[in-house]
């Protein structure tokens, strides 16, 4: 088992599948593993040996992260709700084009031909 599948099985179960991951690894990595592991849900990726400060300041700022992405999520349930009263509005109050005009400009402000 290695950290991709621990990732995988903390995400599985539904209480922590937002749980955001710091990877620590003692070897290089590659980008491919980067990217595999933030696809599972890390937010970075440190490298032993740890400096206790880089992890003190980064822990701190996971959940404002949460915090963040909840408001976001919030906001957005907002405006998918909002987006079909707005669309029905827009239909009901958008003003029409004369059926006899070709241009909608009045004939006083059209340029000269």
């Amino acid at each position: 088992m290695d950290g991709f599948d621990t990732a995988r099985m903390i995400h599985d179960h539904p209480r922590f599948e937002r749980t955001p991951i710091i990877f620590l690894s003692g070897v290089q990595i590659t980008d491919f593993d980067r990217l595999q592991g933030y696809k599972l849900g890390a937010v970075d990726y440190i490298l032993i040996p740890v400096l206790p400060e880089i992890l003190r300041s980064q822990v701190p700022v996971l959940p404002e992260v949460h915090l963040k992405r909840r408001e976001l999520q919030r906001l957005h349930c907002t405006l998918a709700q909002a987006n079909p009263q707005l669309a029905e509005a827009h239909r009901v109050f958008r003003p029409r084009k004369p059926a006899s005009s070709n241009n909608s400009m009045p004939r006083c402000l059209r340029p000269p031909s």
